[in-house]
């Protein structure tokens, strides 16, 4: 009997075998299921200037100074080197051009497909789960916003650096040596000055290192991550505390979201029909905190099946996919660190692998067709994320989308009108006053906060005719004339103490407004 054990022991934790899989397989698979779904919609998107304009707008100082400032200097409230330089170099080349950033954002997707793919081979798993799992990741329509919108290029570039170190961890794994470990430093470097949601990678590759066995020795790559992604995340802590995007909380209080906030992204992963570029904060933390229960449960379901399962070799992939979406959405948590955003779709994109993972190893399992099955689910995804791709087009088709999703979001209104105005400044038209004033006064109604209700009305007329009647090419002092009106009724709202806002409203330079960024 303690033969029969020991016997059992070894089989089950012996040094797991890479799968044989042609490269050229994965990069067809990936890169052309990429292609499918992005490349229509890249070819007629513009840029979204509420943030694409900190890079290929008038407002980006730092691209026009060149390589060294981009590679010192924050830009936009974060110092991302790496995905800032990704996106310098196509400012540079394409001289401004939209084709070329959406074109480079779906071929870098399509990598981190294939880096997946070859992640889940170099663990043995079979050569139609991994490729079937990767293909779910490329279509999936909760990443379209990673993709589409150029400005969430540090998503991607996050997603396949952590893709390429956690590959590298089995192969430092099964055989150890100093060049693995310098590949390791680099890949997870760039990794973390991507983005910062990478700090989940440590935590990962420990996963990686149990599962792919081999020497002691190979615990040394999750210590090599940790001594690199911990100073980094510091760093990066510092630098938003500096630029005031963290969201100073009672923390017990916000521990109350976490649950519902893991329930949230669960169900967006499933079902990805109400998918939305902009979650309003209030609203959705509050139904955070309604939706503790339904949270728990998952948590709890996830963790303890994924801890059972793991013993057996036959189920572990199924129970790596289901540990790994828990552990790559724990940097949105809400509750530390305490964003100041409650929820995006863009955040799935560590997680999402560990759920298609976890779905084809299942359906592998019931029946040995049942990859084949799961590849059948591609078929869906790829409708939902080309239309999901093609709300990203332009400002205000992405801001439609976001009103048919939730039609109280007042940020979505205004911006809303914010692109009907830059529409009508760009064809030299007049402004459509009706549709301008219908989506401020809906932002104006639904406004959360009492600095966008002041905002708004800023830039609301006072009279239909000073917009109508004249030429768009002499609003600029009718603008003026409305937040000189404006100024005047918020010095009125006798609710809010605060000093008037200046009533010039735009430099004489330039006459499009800004949307409020996400």
């Amino acid at each position: 009997m303690i033969d029969f054990v020991h016997d059992l022991q070894k089989k089950q934790f012996a040094l797991v075998a890479a799968t044989a899989s042609p490269r050229w397989q994965s990069f067809a698979i990936m890169l052309g299921l990429a292609m499918l779904v992005y490349l229509p919609a890249a070819l007629g998107a513009d840029l979204l200037m509420f943030d694409d304009a900190f890079y290929f707008g008038p407002d980006n100082p730092e691209f026009v100074a060149g390589f060294q400032t981009v590679a010192t200097q924050p830009i936009a409230n974060a110092y991302l080197p790496v995905a800032h330089l990704s996106l310098w170099f196509d400012y540079k080349l394409g001289e401004g051009s939209s084709l070329l950033p959406h074109v480079h954002a779906l071929l870098l997707h399509g990598l981190a497909g294939v880096m997946l793919a070859r992640l889940l081979l170099q663990l043995g798993v079979s050569r139609v789960v991994a490729h079937v799992a990767a293909a779910l990741f490329v279509v999936h329509p909760s990443l379209c916003e990673s993709v589409a919108w150029v400005s969430s290029r540090k998503y991607v570039l996050s997603g396949l650096f952590t893709f390429a170190a956690l590959y590298q961890t089995v192969r430092f794994a099964h055989r150890p040596s100093l060049w693995r470990a310098v590949v390791l430093i680099v890949l997870s470097a760039a990794a973390m000055f991507s983005n910062a949601t990478s700090v989940v990678l440590p935590l990962l590759s420990v996963g990686v290192v149990l599962w792919s066995q081999g020497p002691r020795s190979r615990w040394l790559a999750p210590l090599v991550l940790f001594a690199v992604t911990v100073p980094i995340a510091l760093y990066h802590q510092s630098v938003a505390a500096a630029q005031g995007t963290l969201v100073a909380a009672d923390t017990m209080q916000r521990l109350q979201q976490v649950p519902g906030a893991f329930w949230h992204y669960l169900k967006t992963a499933v079902w990805p029909t109400e998918l939305n570029v902009l979650y309003p904060e209030v609203d959705t933390l509050q139904v955070f905190r309604e939706q503790w229960l339904p949270g728990v449960i998952a948590i709890s379901a996830f963790v303890v099946c994924g801890a059972v399962l793991w013993f057996w070799r036959s189920t572990r992939a199924l129970a790596a996919g289901l540990l790994a979406f828990v552990v790559a959405l724990l940097p949105f948590n809400t509750a530390f660190p305490a964003s100041s955003i409650a929820a995006a779709d863009r955040y799935l994109y560590l997680a999402v692998p560990g759920l298609a993972l976890a779905v084809v190893a299942l359906l592998a399992l019931l029946h040995r067709r049942g990859p084949w099955l799961a590849a059948a689910l591609t078929l869906p995804l790829i409708w939902l994320a080309g239309s999901r791709a093609h709300d990203f087009q332009d400002e205000a088709t992405l801001w439609e989308s976001s009103i048919e999703v939730d039609e109280a979001n007042a940020v979505a209104h205004y911006n809303r009108a914010v692109a009907v105005w830059n529409a009508a400044v760009r064809g030299r038209r007049e402004l459509p006053v009706a549709d301008y004033e219908r989506h401020l006064q809906a932002a104006i109604t639904a406004a959360r906060y009492p600095i966008h209700e002041l905002r708004w009305l800023r830039l609301r007329p006072r009279r239909r005719s000073s917009i109508v009647s004249r030429p768009l090419r002499a609003s600029r002092s009718h603008r003026r004339t409305c937040c000189r009106s404006g100024s005047r009724r918020l010095s009125r709202c006798n609710s809010v103490a605060m000093k008037p806002p200046p009533t010039r409203c735009s430099r004489r330079s330039k006459l499009r407004l800004r949307s409020h960024p996400t």
